[in-house]
């Protein structure tokens, strides 16, 4: 016959391993929401190709994702683009045909750039206070880096 300390010892690790099970799934998707409520902000274009730095002639750029809207846009160095944008939890992303306005700037070059790479792009990661867009489930070299645009 089990005694008392026996039946408490059972009890207490039942509810021991729900609690456990319980913050695990709690716990394990939250980070992935967290995630794509990042994502959900304004961004600035700080390189292209995995490099980290841009011409001091290039600086300023921006990217504005805003997932409840679908949609992807920002600024370059004379002109707005934008385009409709697919979001998931799980990192992955895809854009649409980008439209942009057309004034003419030796800036037109990056802002052609940003919108190759963000039409590339279908996977992306936020590590600490960088924003990494993937052509590719490797994520190996990203086709765009970003930081959170200065408020």
């Amino acid at each position: 016959m089990k005694t008392f300390h026996q039946y408490a010892l059972g009890f207490t690790t039942i509810v021991a391993t729900l609690a456990l099970s319980f913050l695990t799934v709690s716990c394990g998707p939250k980070k992935q929401i967290d995630q794509l409520g990042t994502l959900n902000a304004s961004w600035e274009v700080i390189g292209f190709s995995g490099e980290e730095k841009l011409p001091n002639n290039a600086q300023g750029m921006q990217v504005t994702f805003d997932v409840a809207a679908a949609t992807v846009g920002g600024y370059g160095m004379c002109n707005s683009f934008g385009s409709s944008l697919r979001a998931t939890k799980d990192g992955r992303m895809q854009t649409g045909e980008f439209t942009s306005t057309r004034v003419a700037c030796s800036g037109t070059m990056y802002e052609n750039m940003i919108m190759g790479a963000l039409s590339k792009a279908r996977y992306y990661v936020i590590d600490g206070n960088r924003l990494y867009l993937y052509p590719d489930q490797s994520k190996e070299t990203p086709v765009l880096v970003l930081k959170p645009l200065a408020k």
